[in-house]
């Protein structure tokens, strides 16, 4: 155990001193030499949390290392960061670092998932927000793209839906939005955002401040408008961010609601 903390110990010092590839060689070794001996015969508890104390910093560590590394180890460093989180389900760094390593992987949406459960597990952590944001900001540019890119090729010669079948189709799932499955929460007449000239920018910025309540009254807001003014494109848009909001609240009846306009 006194080595394996060594090792870590050297690790850090690596680390801070920008040897990466040293640094994660130590924490490497500082595993192993943890794995040689069977800790979970121990009873001695002081002792159990010595060797917690260490795997853990050390495992989190060399994830960071192996997302750093060129090339990306992203599969280890998952797969070092389920193994914190089998042990602490509730470790934010874990949870966020999974998420850098699902993206990696190109499993976007996981990767998503993962980050809004970081943000939950550490509200302050601004780093952690601001790779959330991006992701999600990618992936509405991304939709965008596909847009473009596909949107034109249907509804133009026989046999498909027209253009105006198509407009149809989305004030008719527009209007829906006063049925039951989703009942605004903020009184229009007393939502302070009703006036705004941009809510959902808005919306943003308040979610990045921790203000998800307001974040909700601000996309209710903009809800009506791009409704009001047709703006099908940016509306159903508005509703999958809502949607993912109420997941970072923890509202998964809402947040379905929401995300199944």
């Amino acid at each position: 155990l006194a080595a394996a903390e060594a090792k870590r110990a050297e690790g850090n010092d690596r680390f801070r001193a920008g040897e990466a590839a040293a640094a994660q060689k130590a924490y490497d070794e500082a595993l192993r030499l943890l794995l040689r001996q069977a800790f979970e015969d121990v009873e001695d508890k002081a002792l159990l949390d010595r060797v917690q104390a260490c795997r853990v910093p050390a495992q989190l560590n060399l994830a960071l290392c192996c997302l750093r590394a060129e090339p990306c180890e992203a599969a280890r460093a998952l797969e070092l960061c389920e193994e914190v989180l089998e042990a602490e389900p509730k470790n934010a760094k874990a949870t966020y670092r999974k998420g850098k390593a699902l993206l990696e992987l190109g499993e976007v949406a996981e990767a998503e998932y993962e980050l809004a459960q970081a943000c939950k597990l550490a509200p302050a952590d601004a780093a952690v927000r601001r790779d959330l944001d991006a992701l999600r900001r990618r992936i509405r540019g991304e939709k965008e793209r596909e847009k473009k890119t596909y949107g034109g090729l249907f509804g133009r010669g026989p046999g498909f839906a027209s253009d105006d079948r198509g407009a149809e189709r989305r004030q008719d799932s527009a209007a829906s939005s006063s049925d039951d499955r989703y009942d605004f929460i903020c009184d229009p007449a007393r939502n302070p955002y009703a006036d705004a000239e941009r809510p959902d920018e808005q919306a943003a910025a308040l979610v990045a401040q921790g203000r998800l309540e307001d974040g909700v009254f601000a996309l209710e807001a903009a809800l009506r408008q791009t409704a009001s003014r047709g703006s099908w494109d940016q509306h159903f848009g508005n509703w999958l961010e809502l949607g993912r909001l109420f997941m970072d609240m923890n509202v998964d009846a809402l947040a379905l609601r929401c995300l199944n306009r």
